[in-house]
């Protein structure tokens, strides 16, 4: 799914007429699929990784001394799933990680300074379930920002108007009405919202974005 986020990159892909390139709207750098995550002008992932690091297992009362505490931080700030610096498809690493991927190596490491490894386990996934939530609020929220500041600048409406026209063609040439049915909504969007209140015209399209 981060292959599909709405960056400049995939509105590019997706319309080359209205998003001519696919520059970021801080940076004005070309963009890949993990650019929003290394902008030099929203904050340093490092950064974000380290601090969430000492503020979560500063937190968690884990039943060891100051120095082992320190010893556990300094494994972490360092360990290869956690790190920027040793890309690679073999290899777990951040991106992995941030994927949802909960490496086996991590719970190991956490399992050194608990009693149990359901413990270890129970303790990684808060801890990740943190990171990712800094990550979205630190780097994607900031992001999204910018993309929208962008938009409004250069005039581009968050729905494409001559896909409003389109769908409407459709819509009408079938006969399409809306029915009372019970809606069962799902939540996979990361905005919170039920993905069937995204809908406009038969495409389902974030409202923040």
């Amino acid at each position: 799914m981060l292959k599909i986020l709405p960056t400049m990159l995939h509105f590019h892909s997706l319309y080359p007429l209205i998003y001519p390139n696919s520059n970021c709207p801080s940076c004005n750098r070309r963009e890949n699929e993990v650019h929003w995550l290394m902008c030099p002008n929203i904050p340093n992932l490092n950064t974000i990784i380290s601090s969430t690091i000492q503020q979560f297992f500063h937190q968690t009362r884990l039943d060891i001394t100051n120095s082992k505490l320190q010893e556990l931080h300094t494994k972490l700030n360092n360990h290869q799933s956690l790190s920027l610096h040793n890309y690679s498809r073999d290899n777990v690493n951040i991106y992995t990680t941030i994927q949802g991927f909960v490496p086996t190596l991590l719970i190991q490491t956490i399992c050194e300074y608990t009693d149990s490894n359901k413990i270890a386990i129970d303790i990684t996934i808060k801890f990740l379930l943190q990171l990712s939530q800094n990550i979205y609020n630190q780097c994607w929220k900031p992001y999204c920002s910018q993309l929208a500041n962008w938009k409004q600048h250069n005039n581009i409406p968050n729905y494409p108007l001559y896909l409003q026209s389109q769908t409407r063609s459709i819509t009408n040439n079938n006969n399409i009405h809306n029915t009372q049915n019970s809606t069962h909504y799902t939540y996979s969007c990361i905005c919170g919202i039920a993905d069937q209140q995204h809908i406009r015209d038969n495409y389902n399209i974030c409202p923040h974005y």
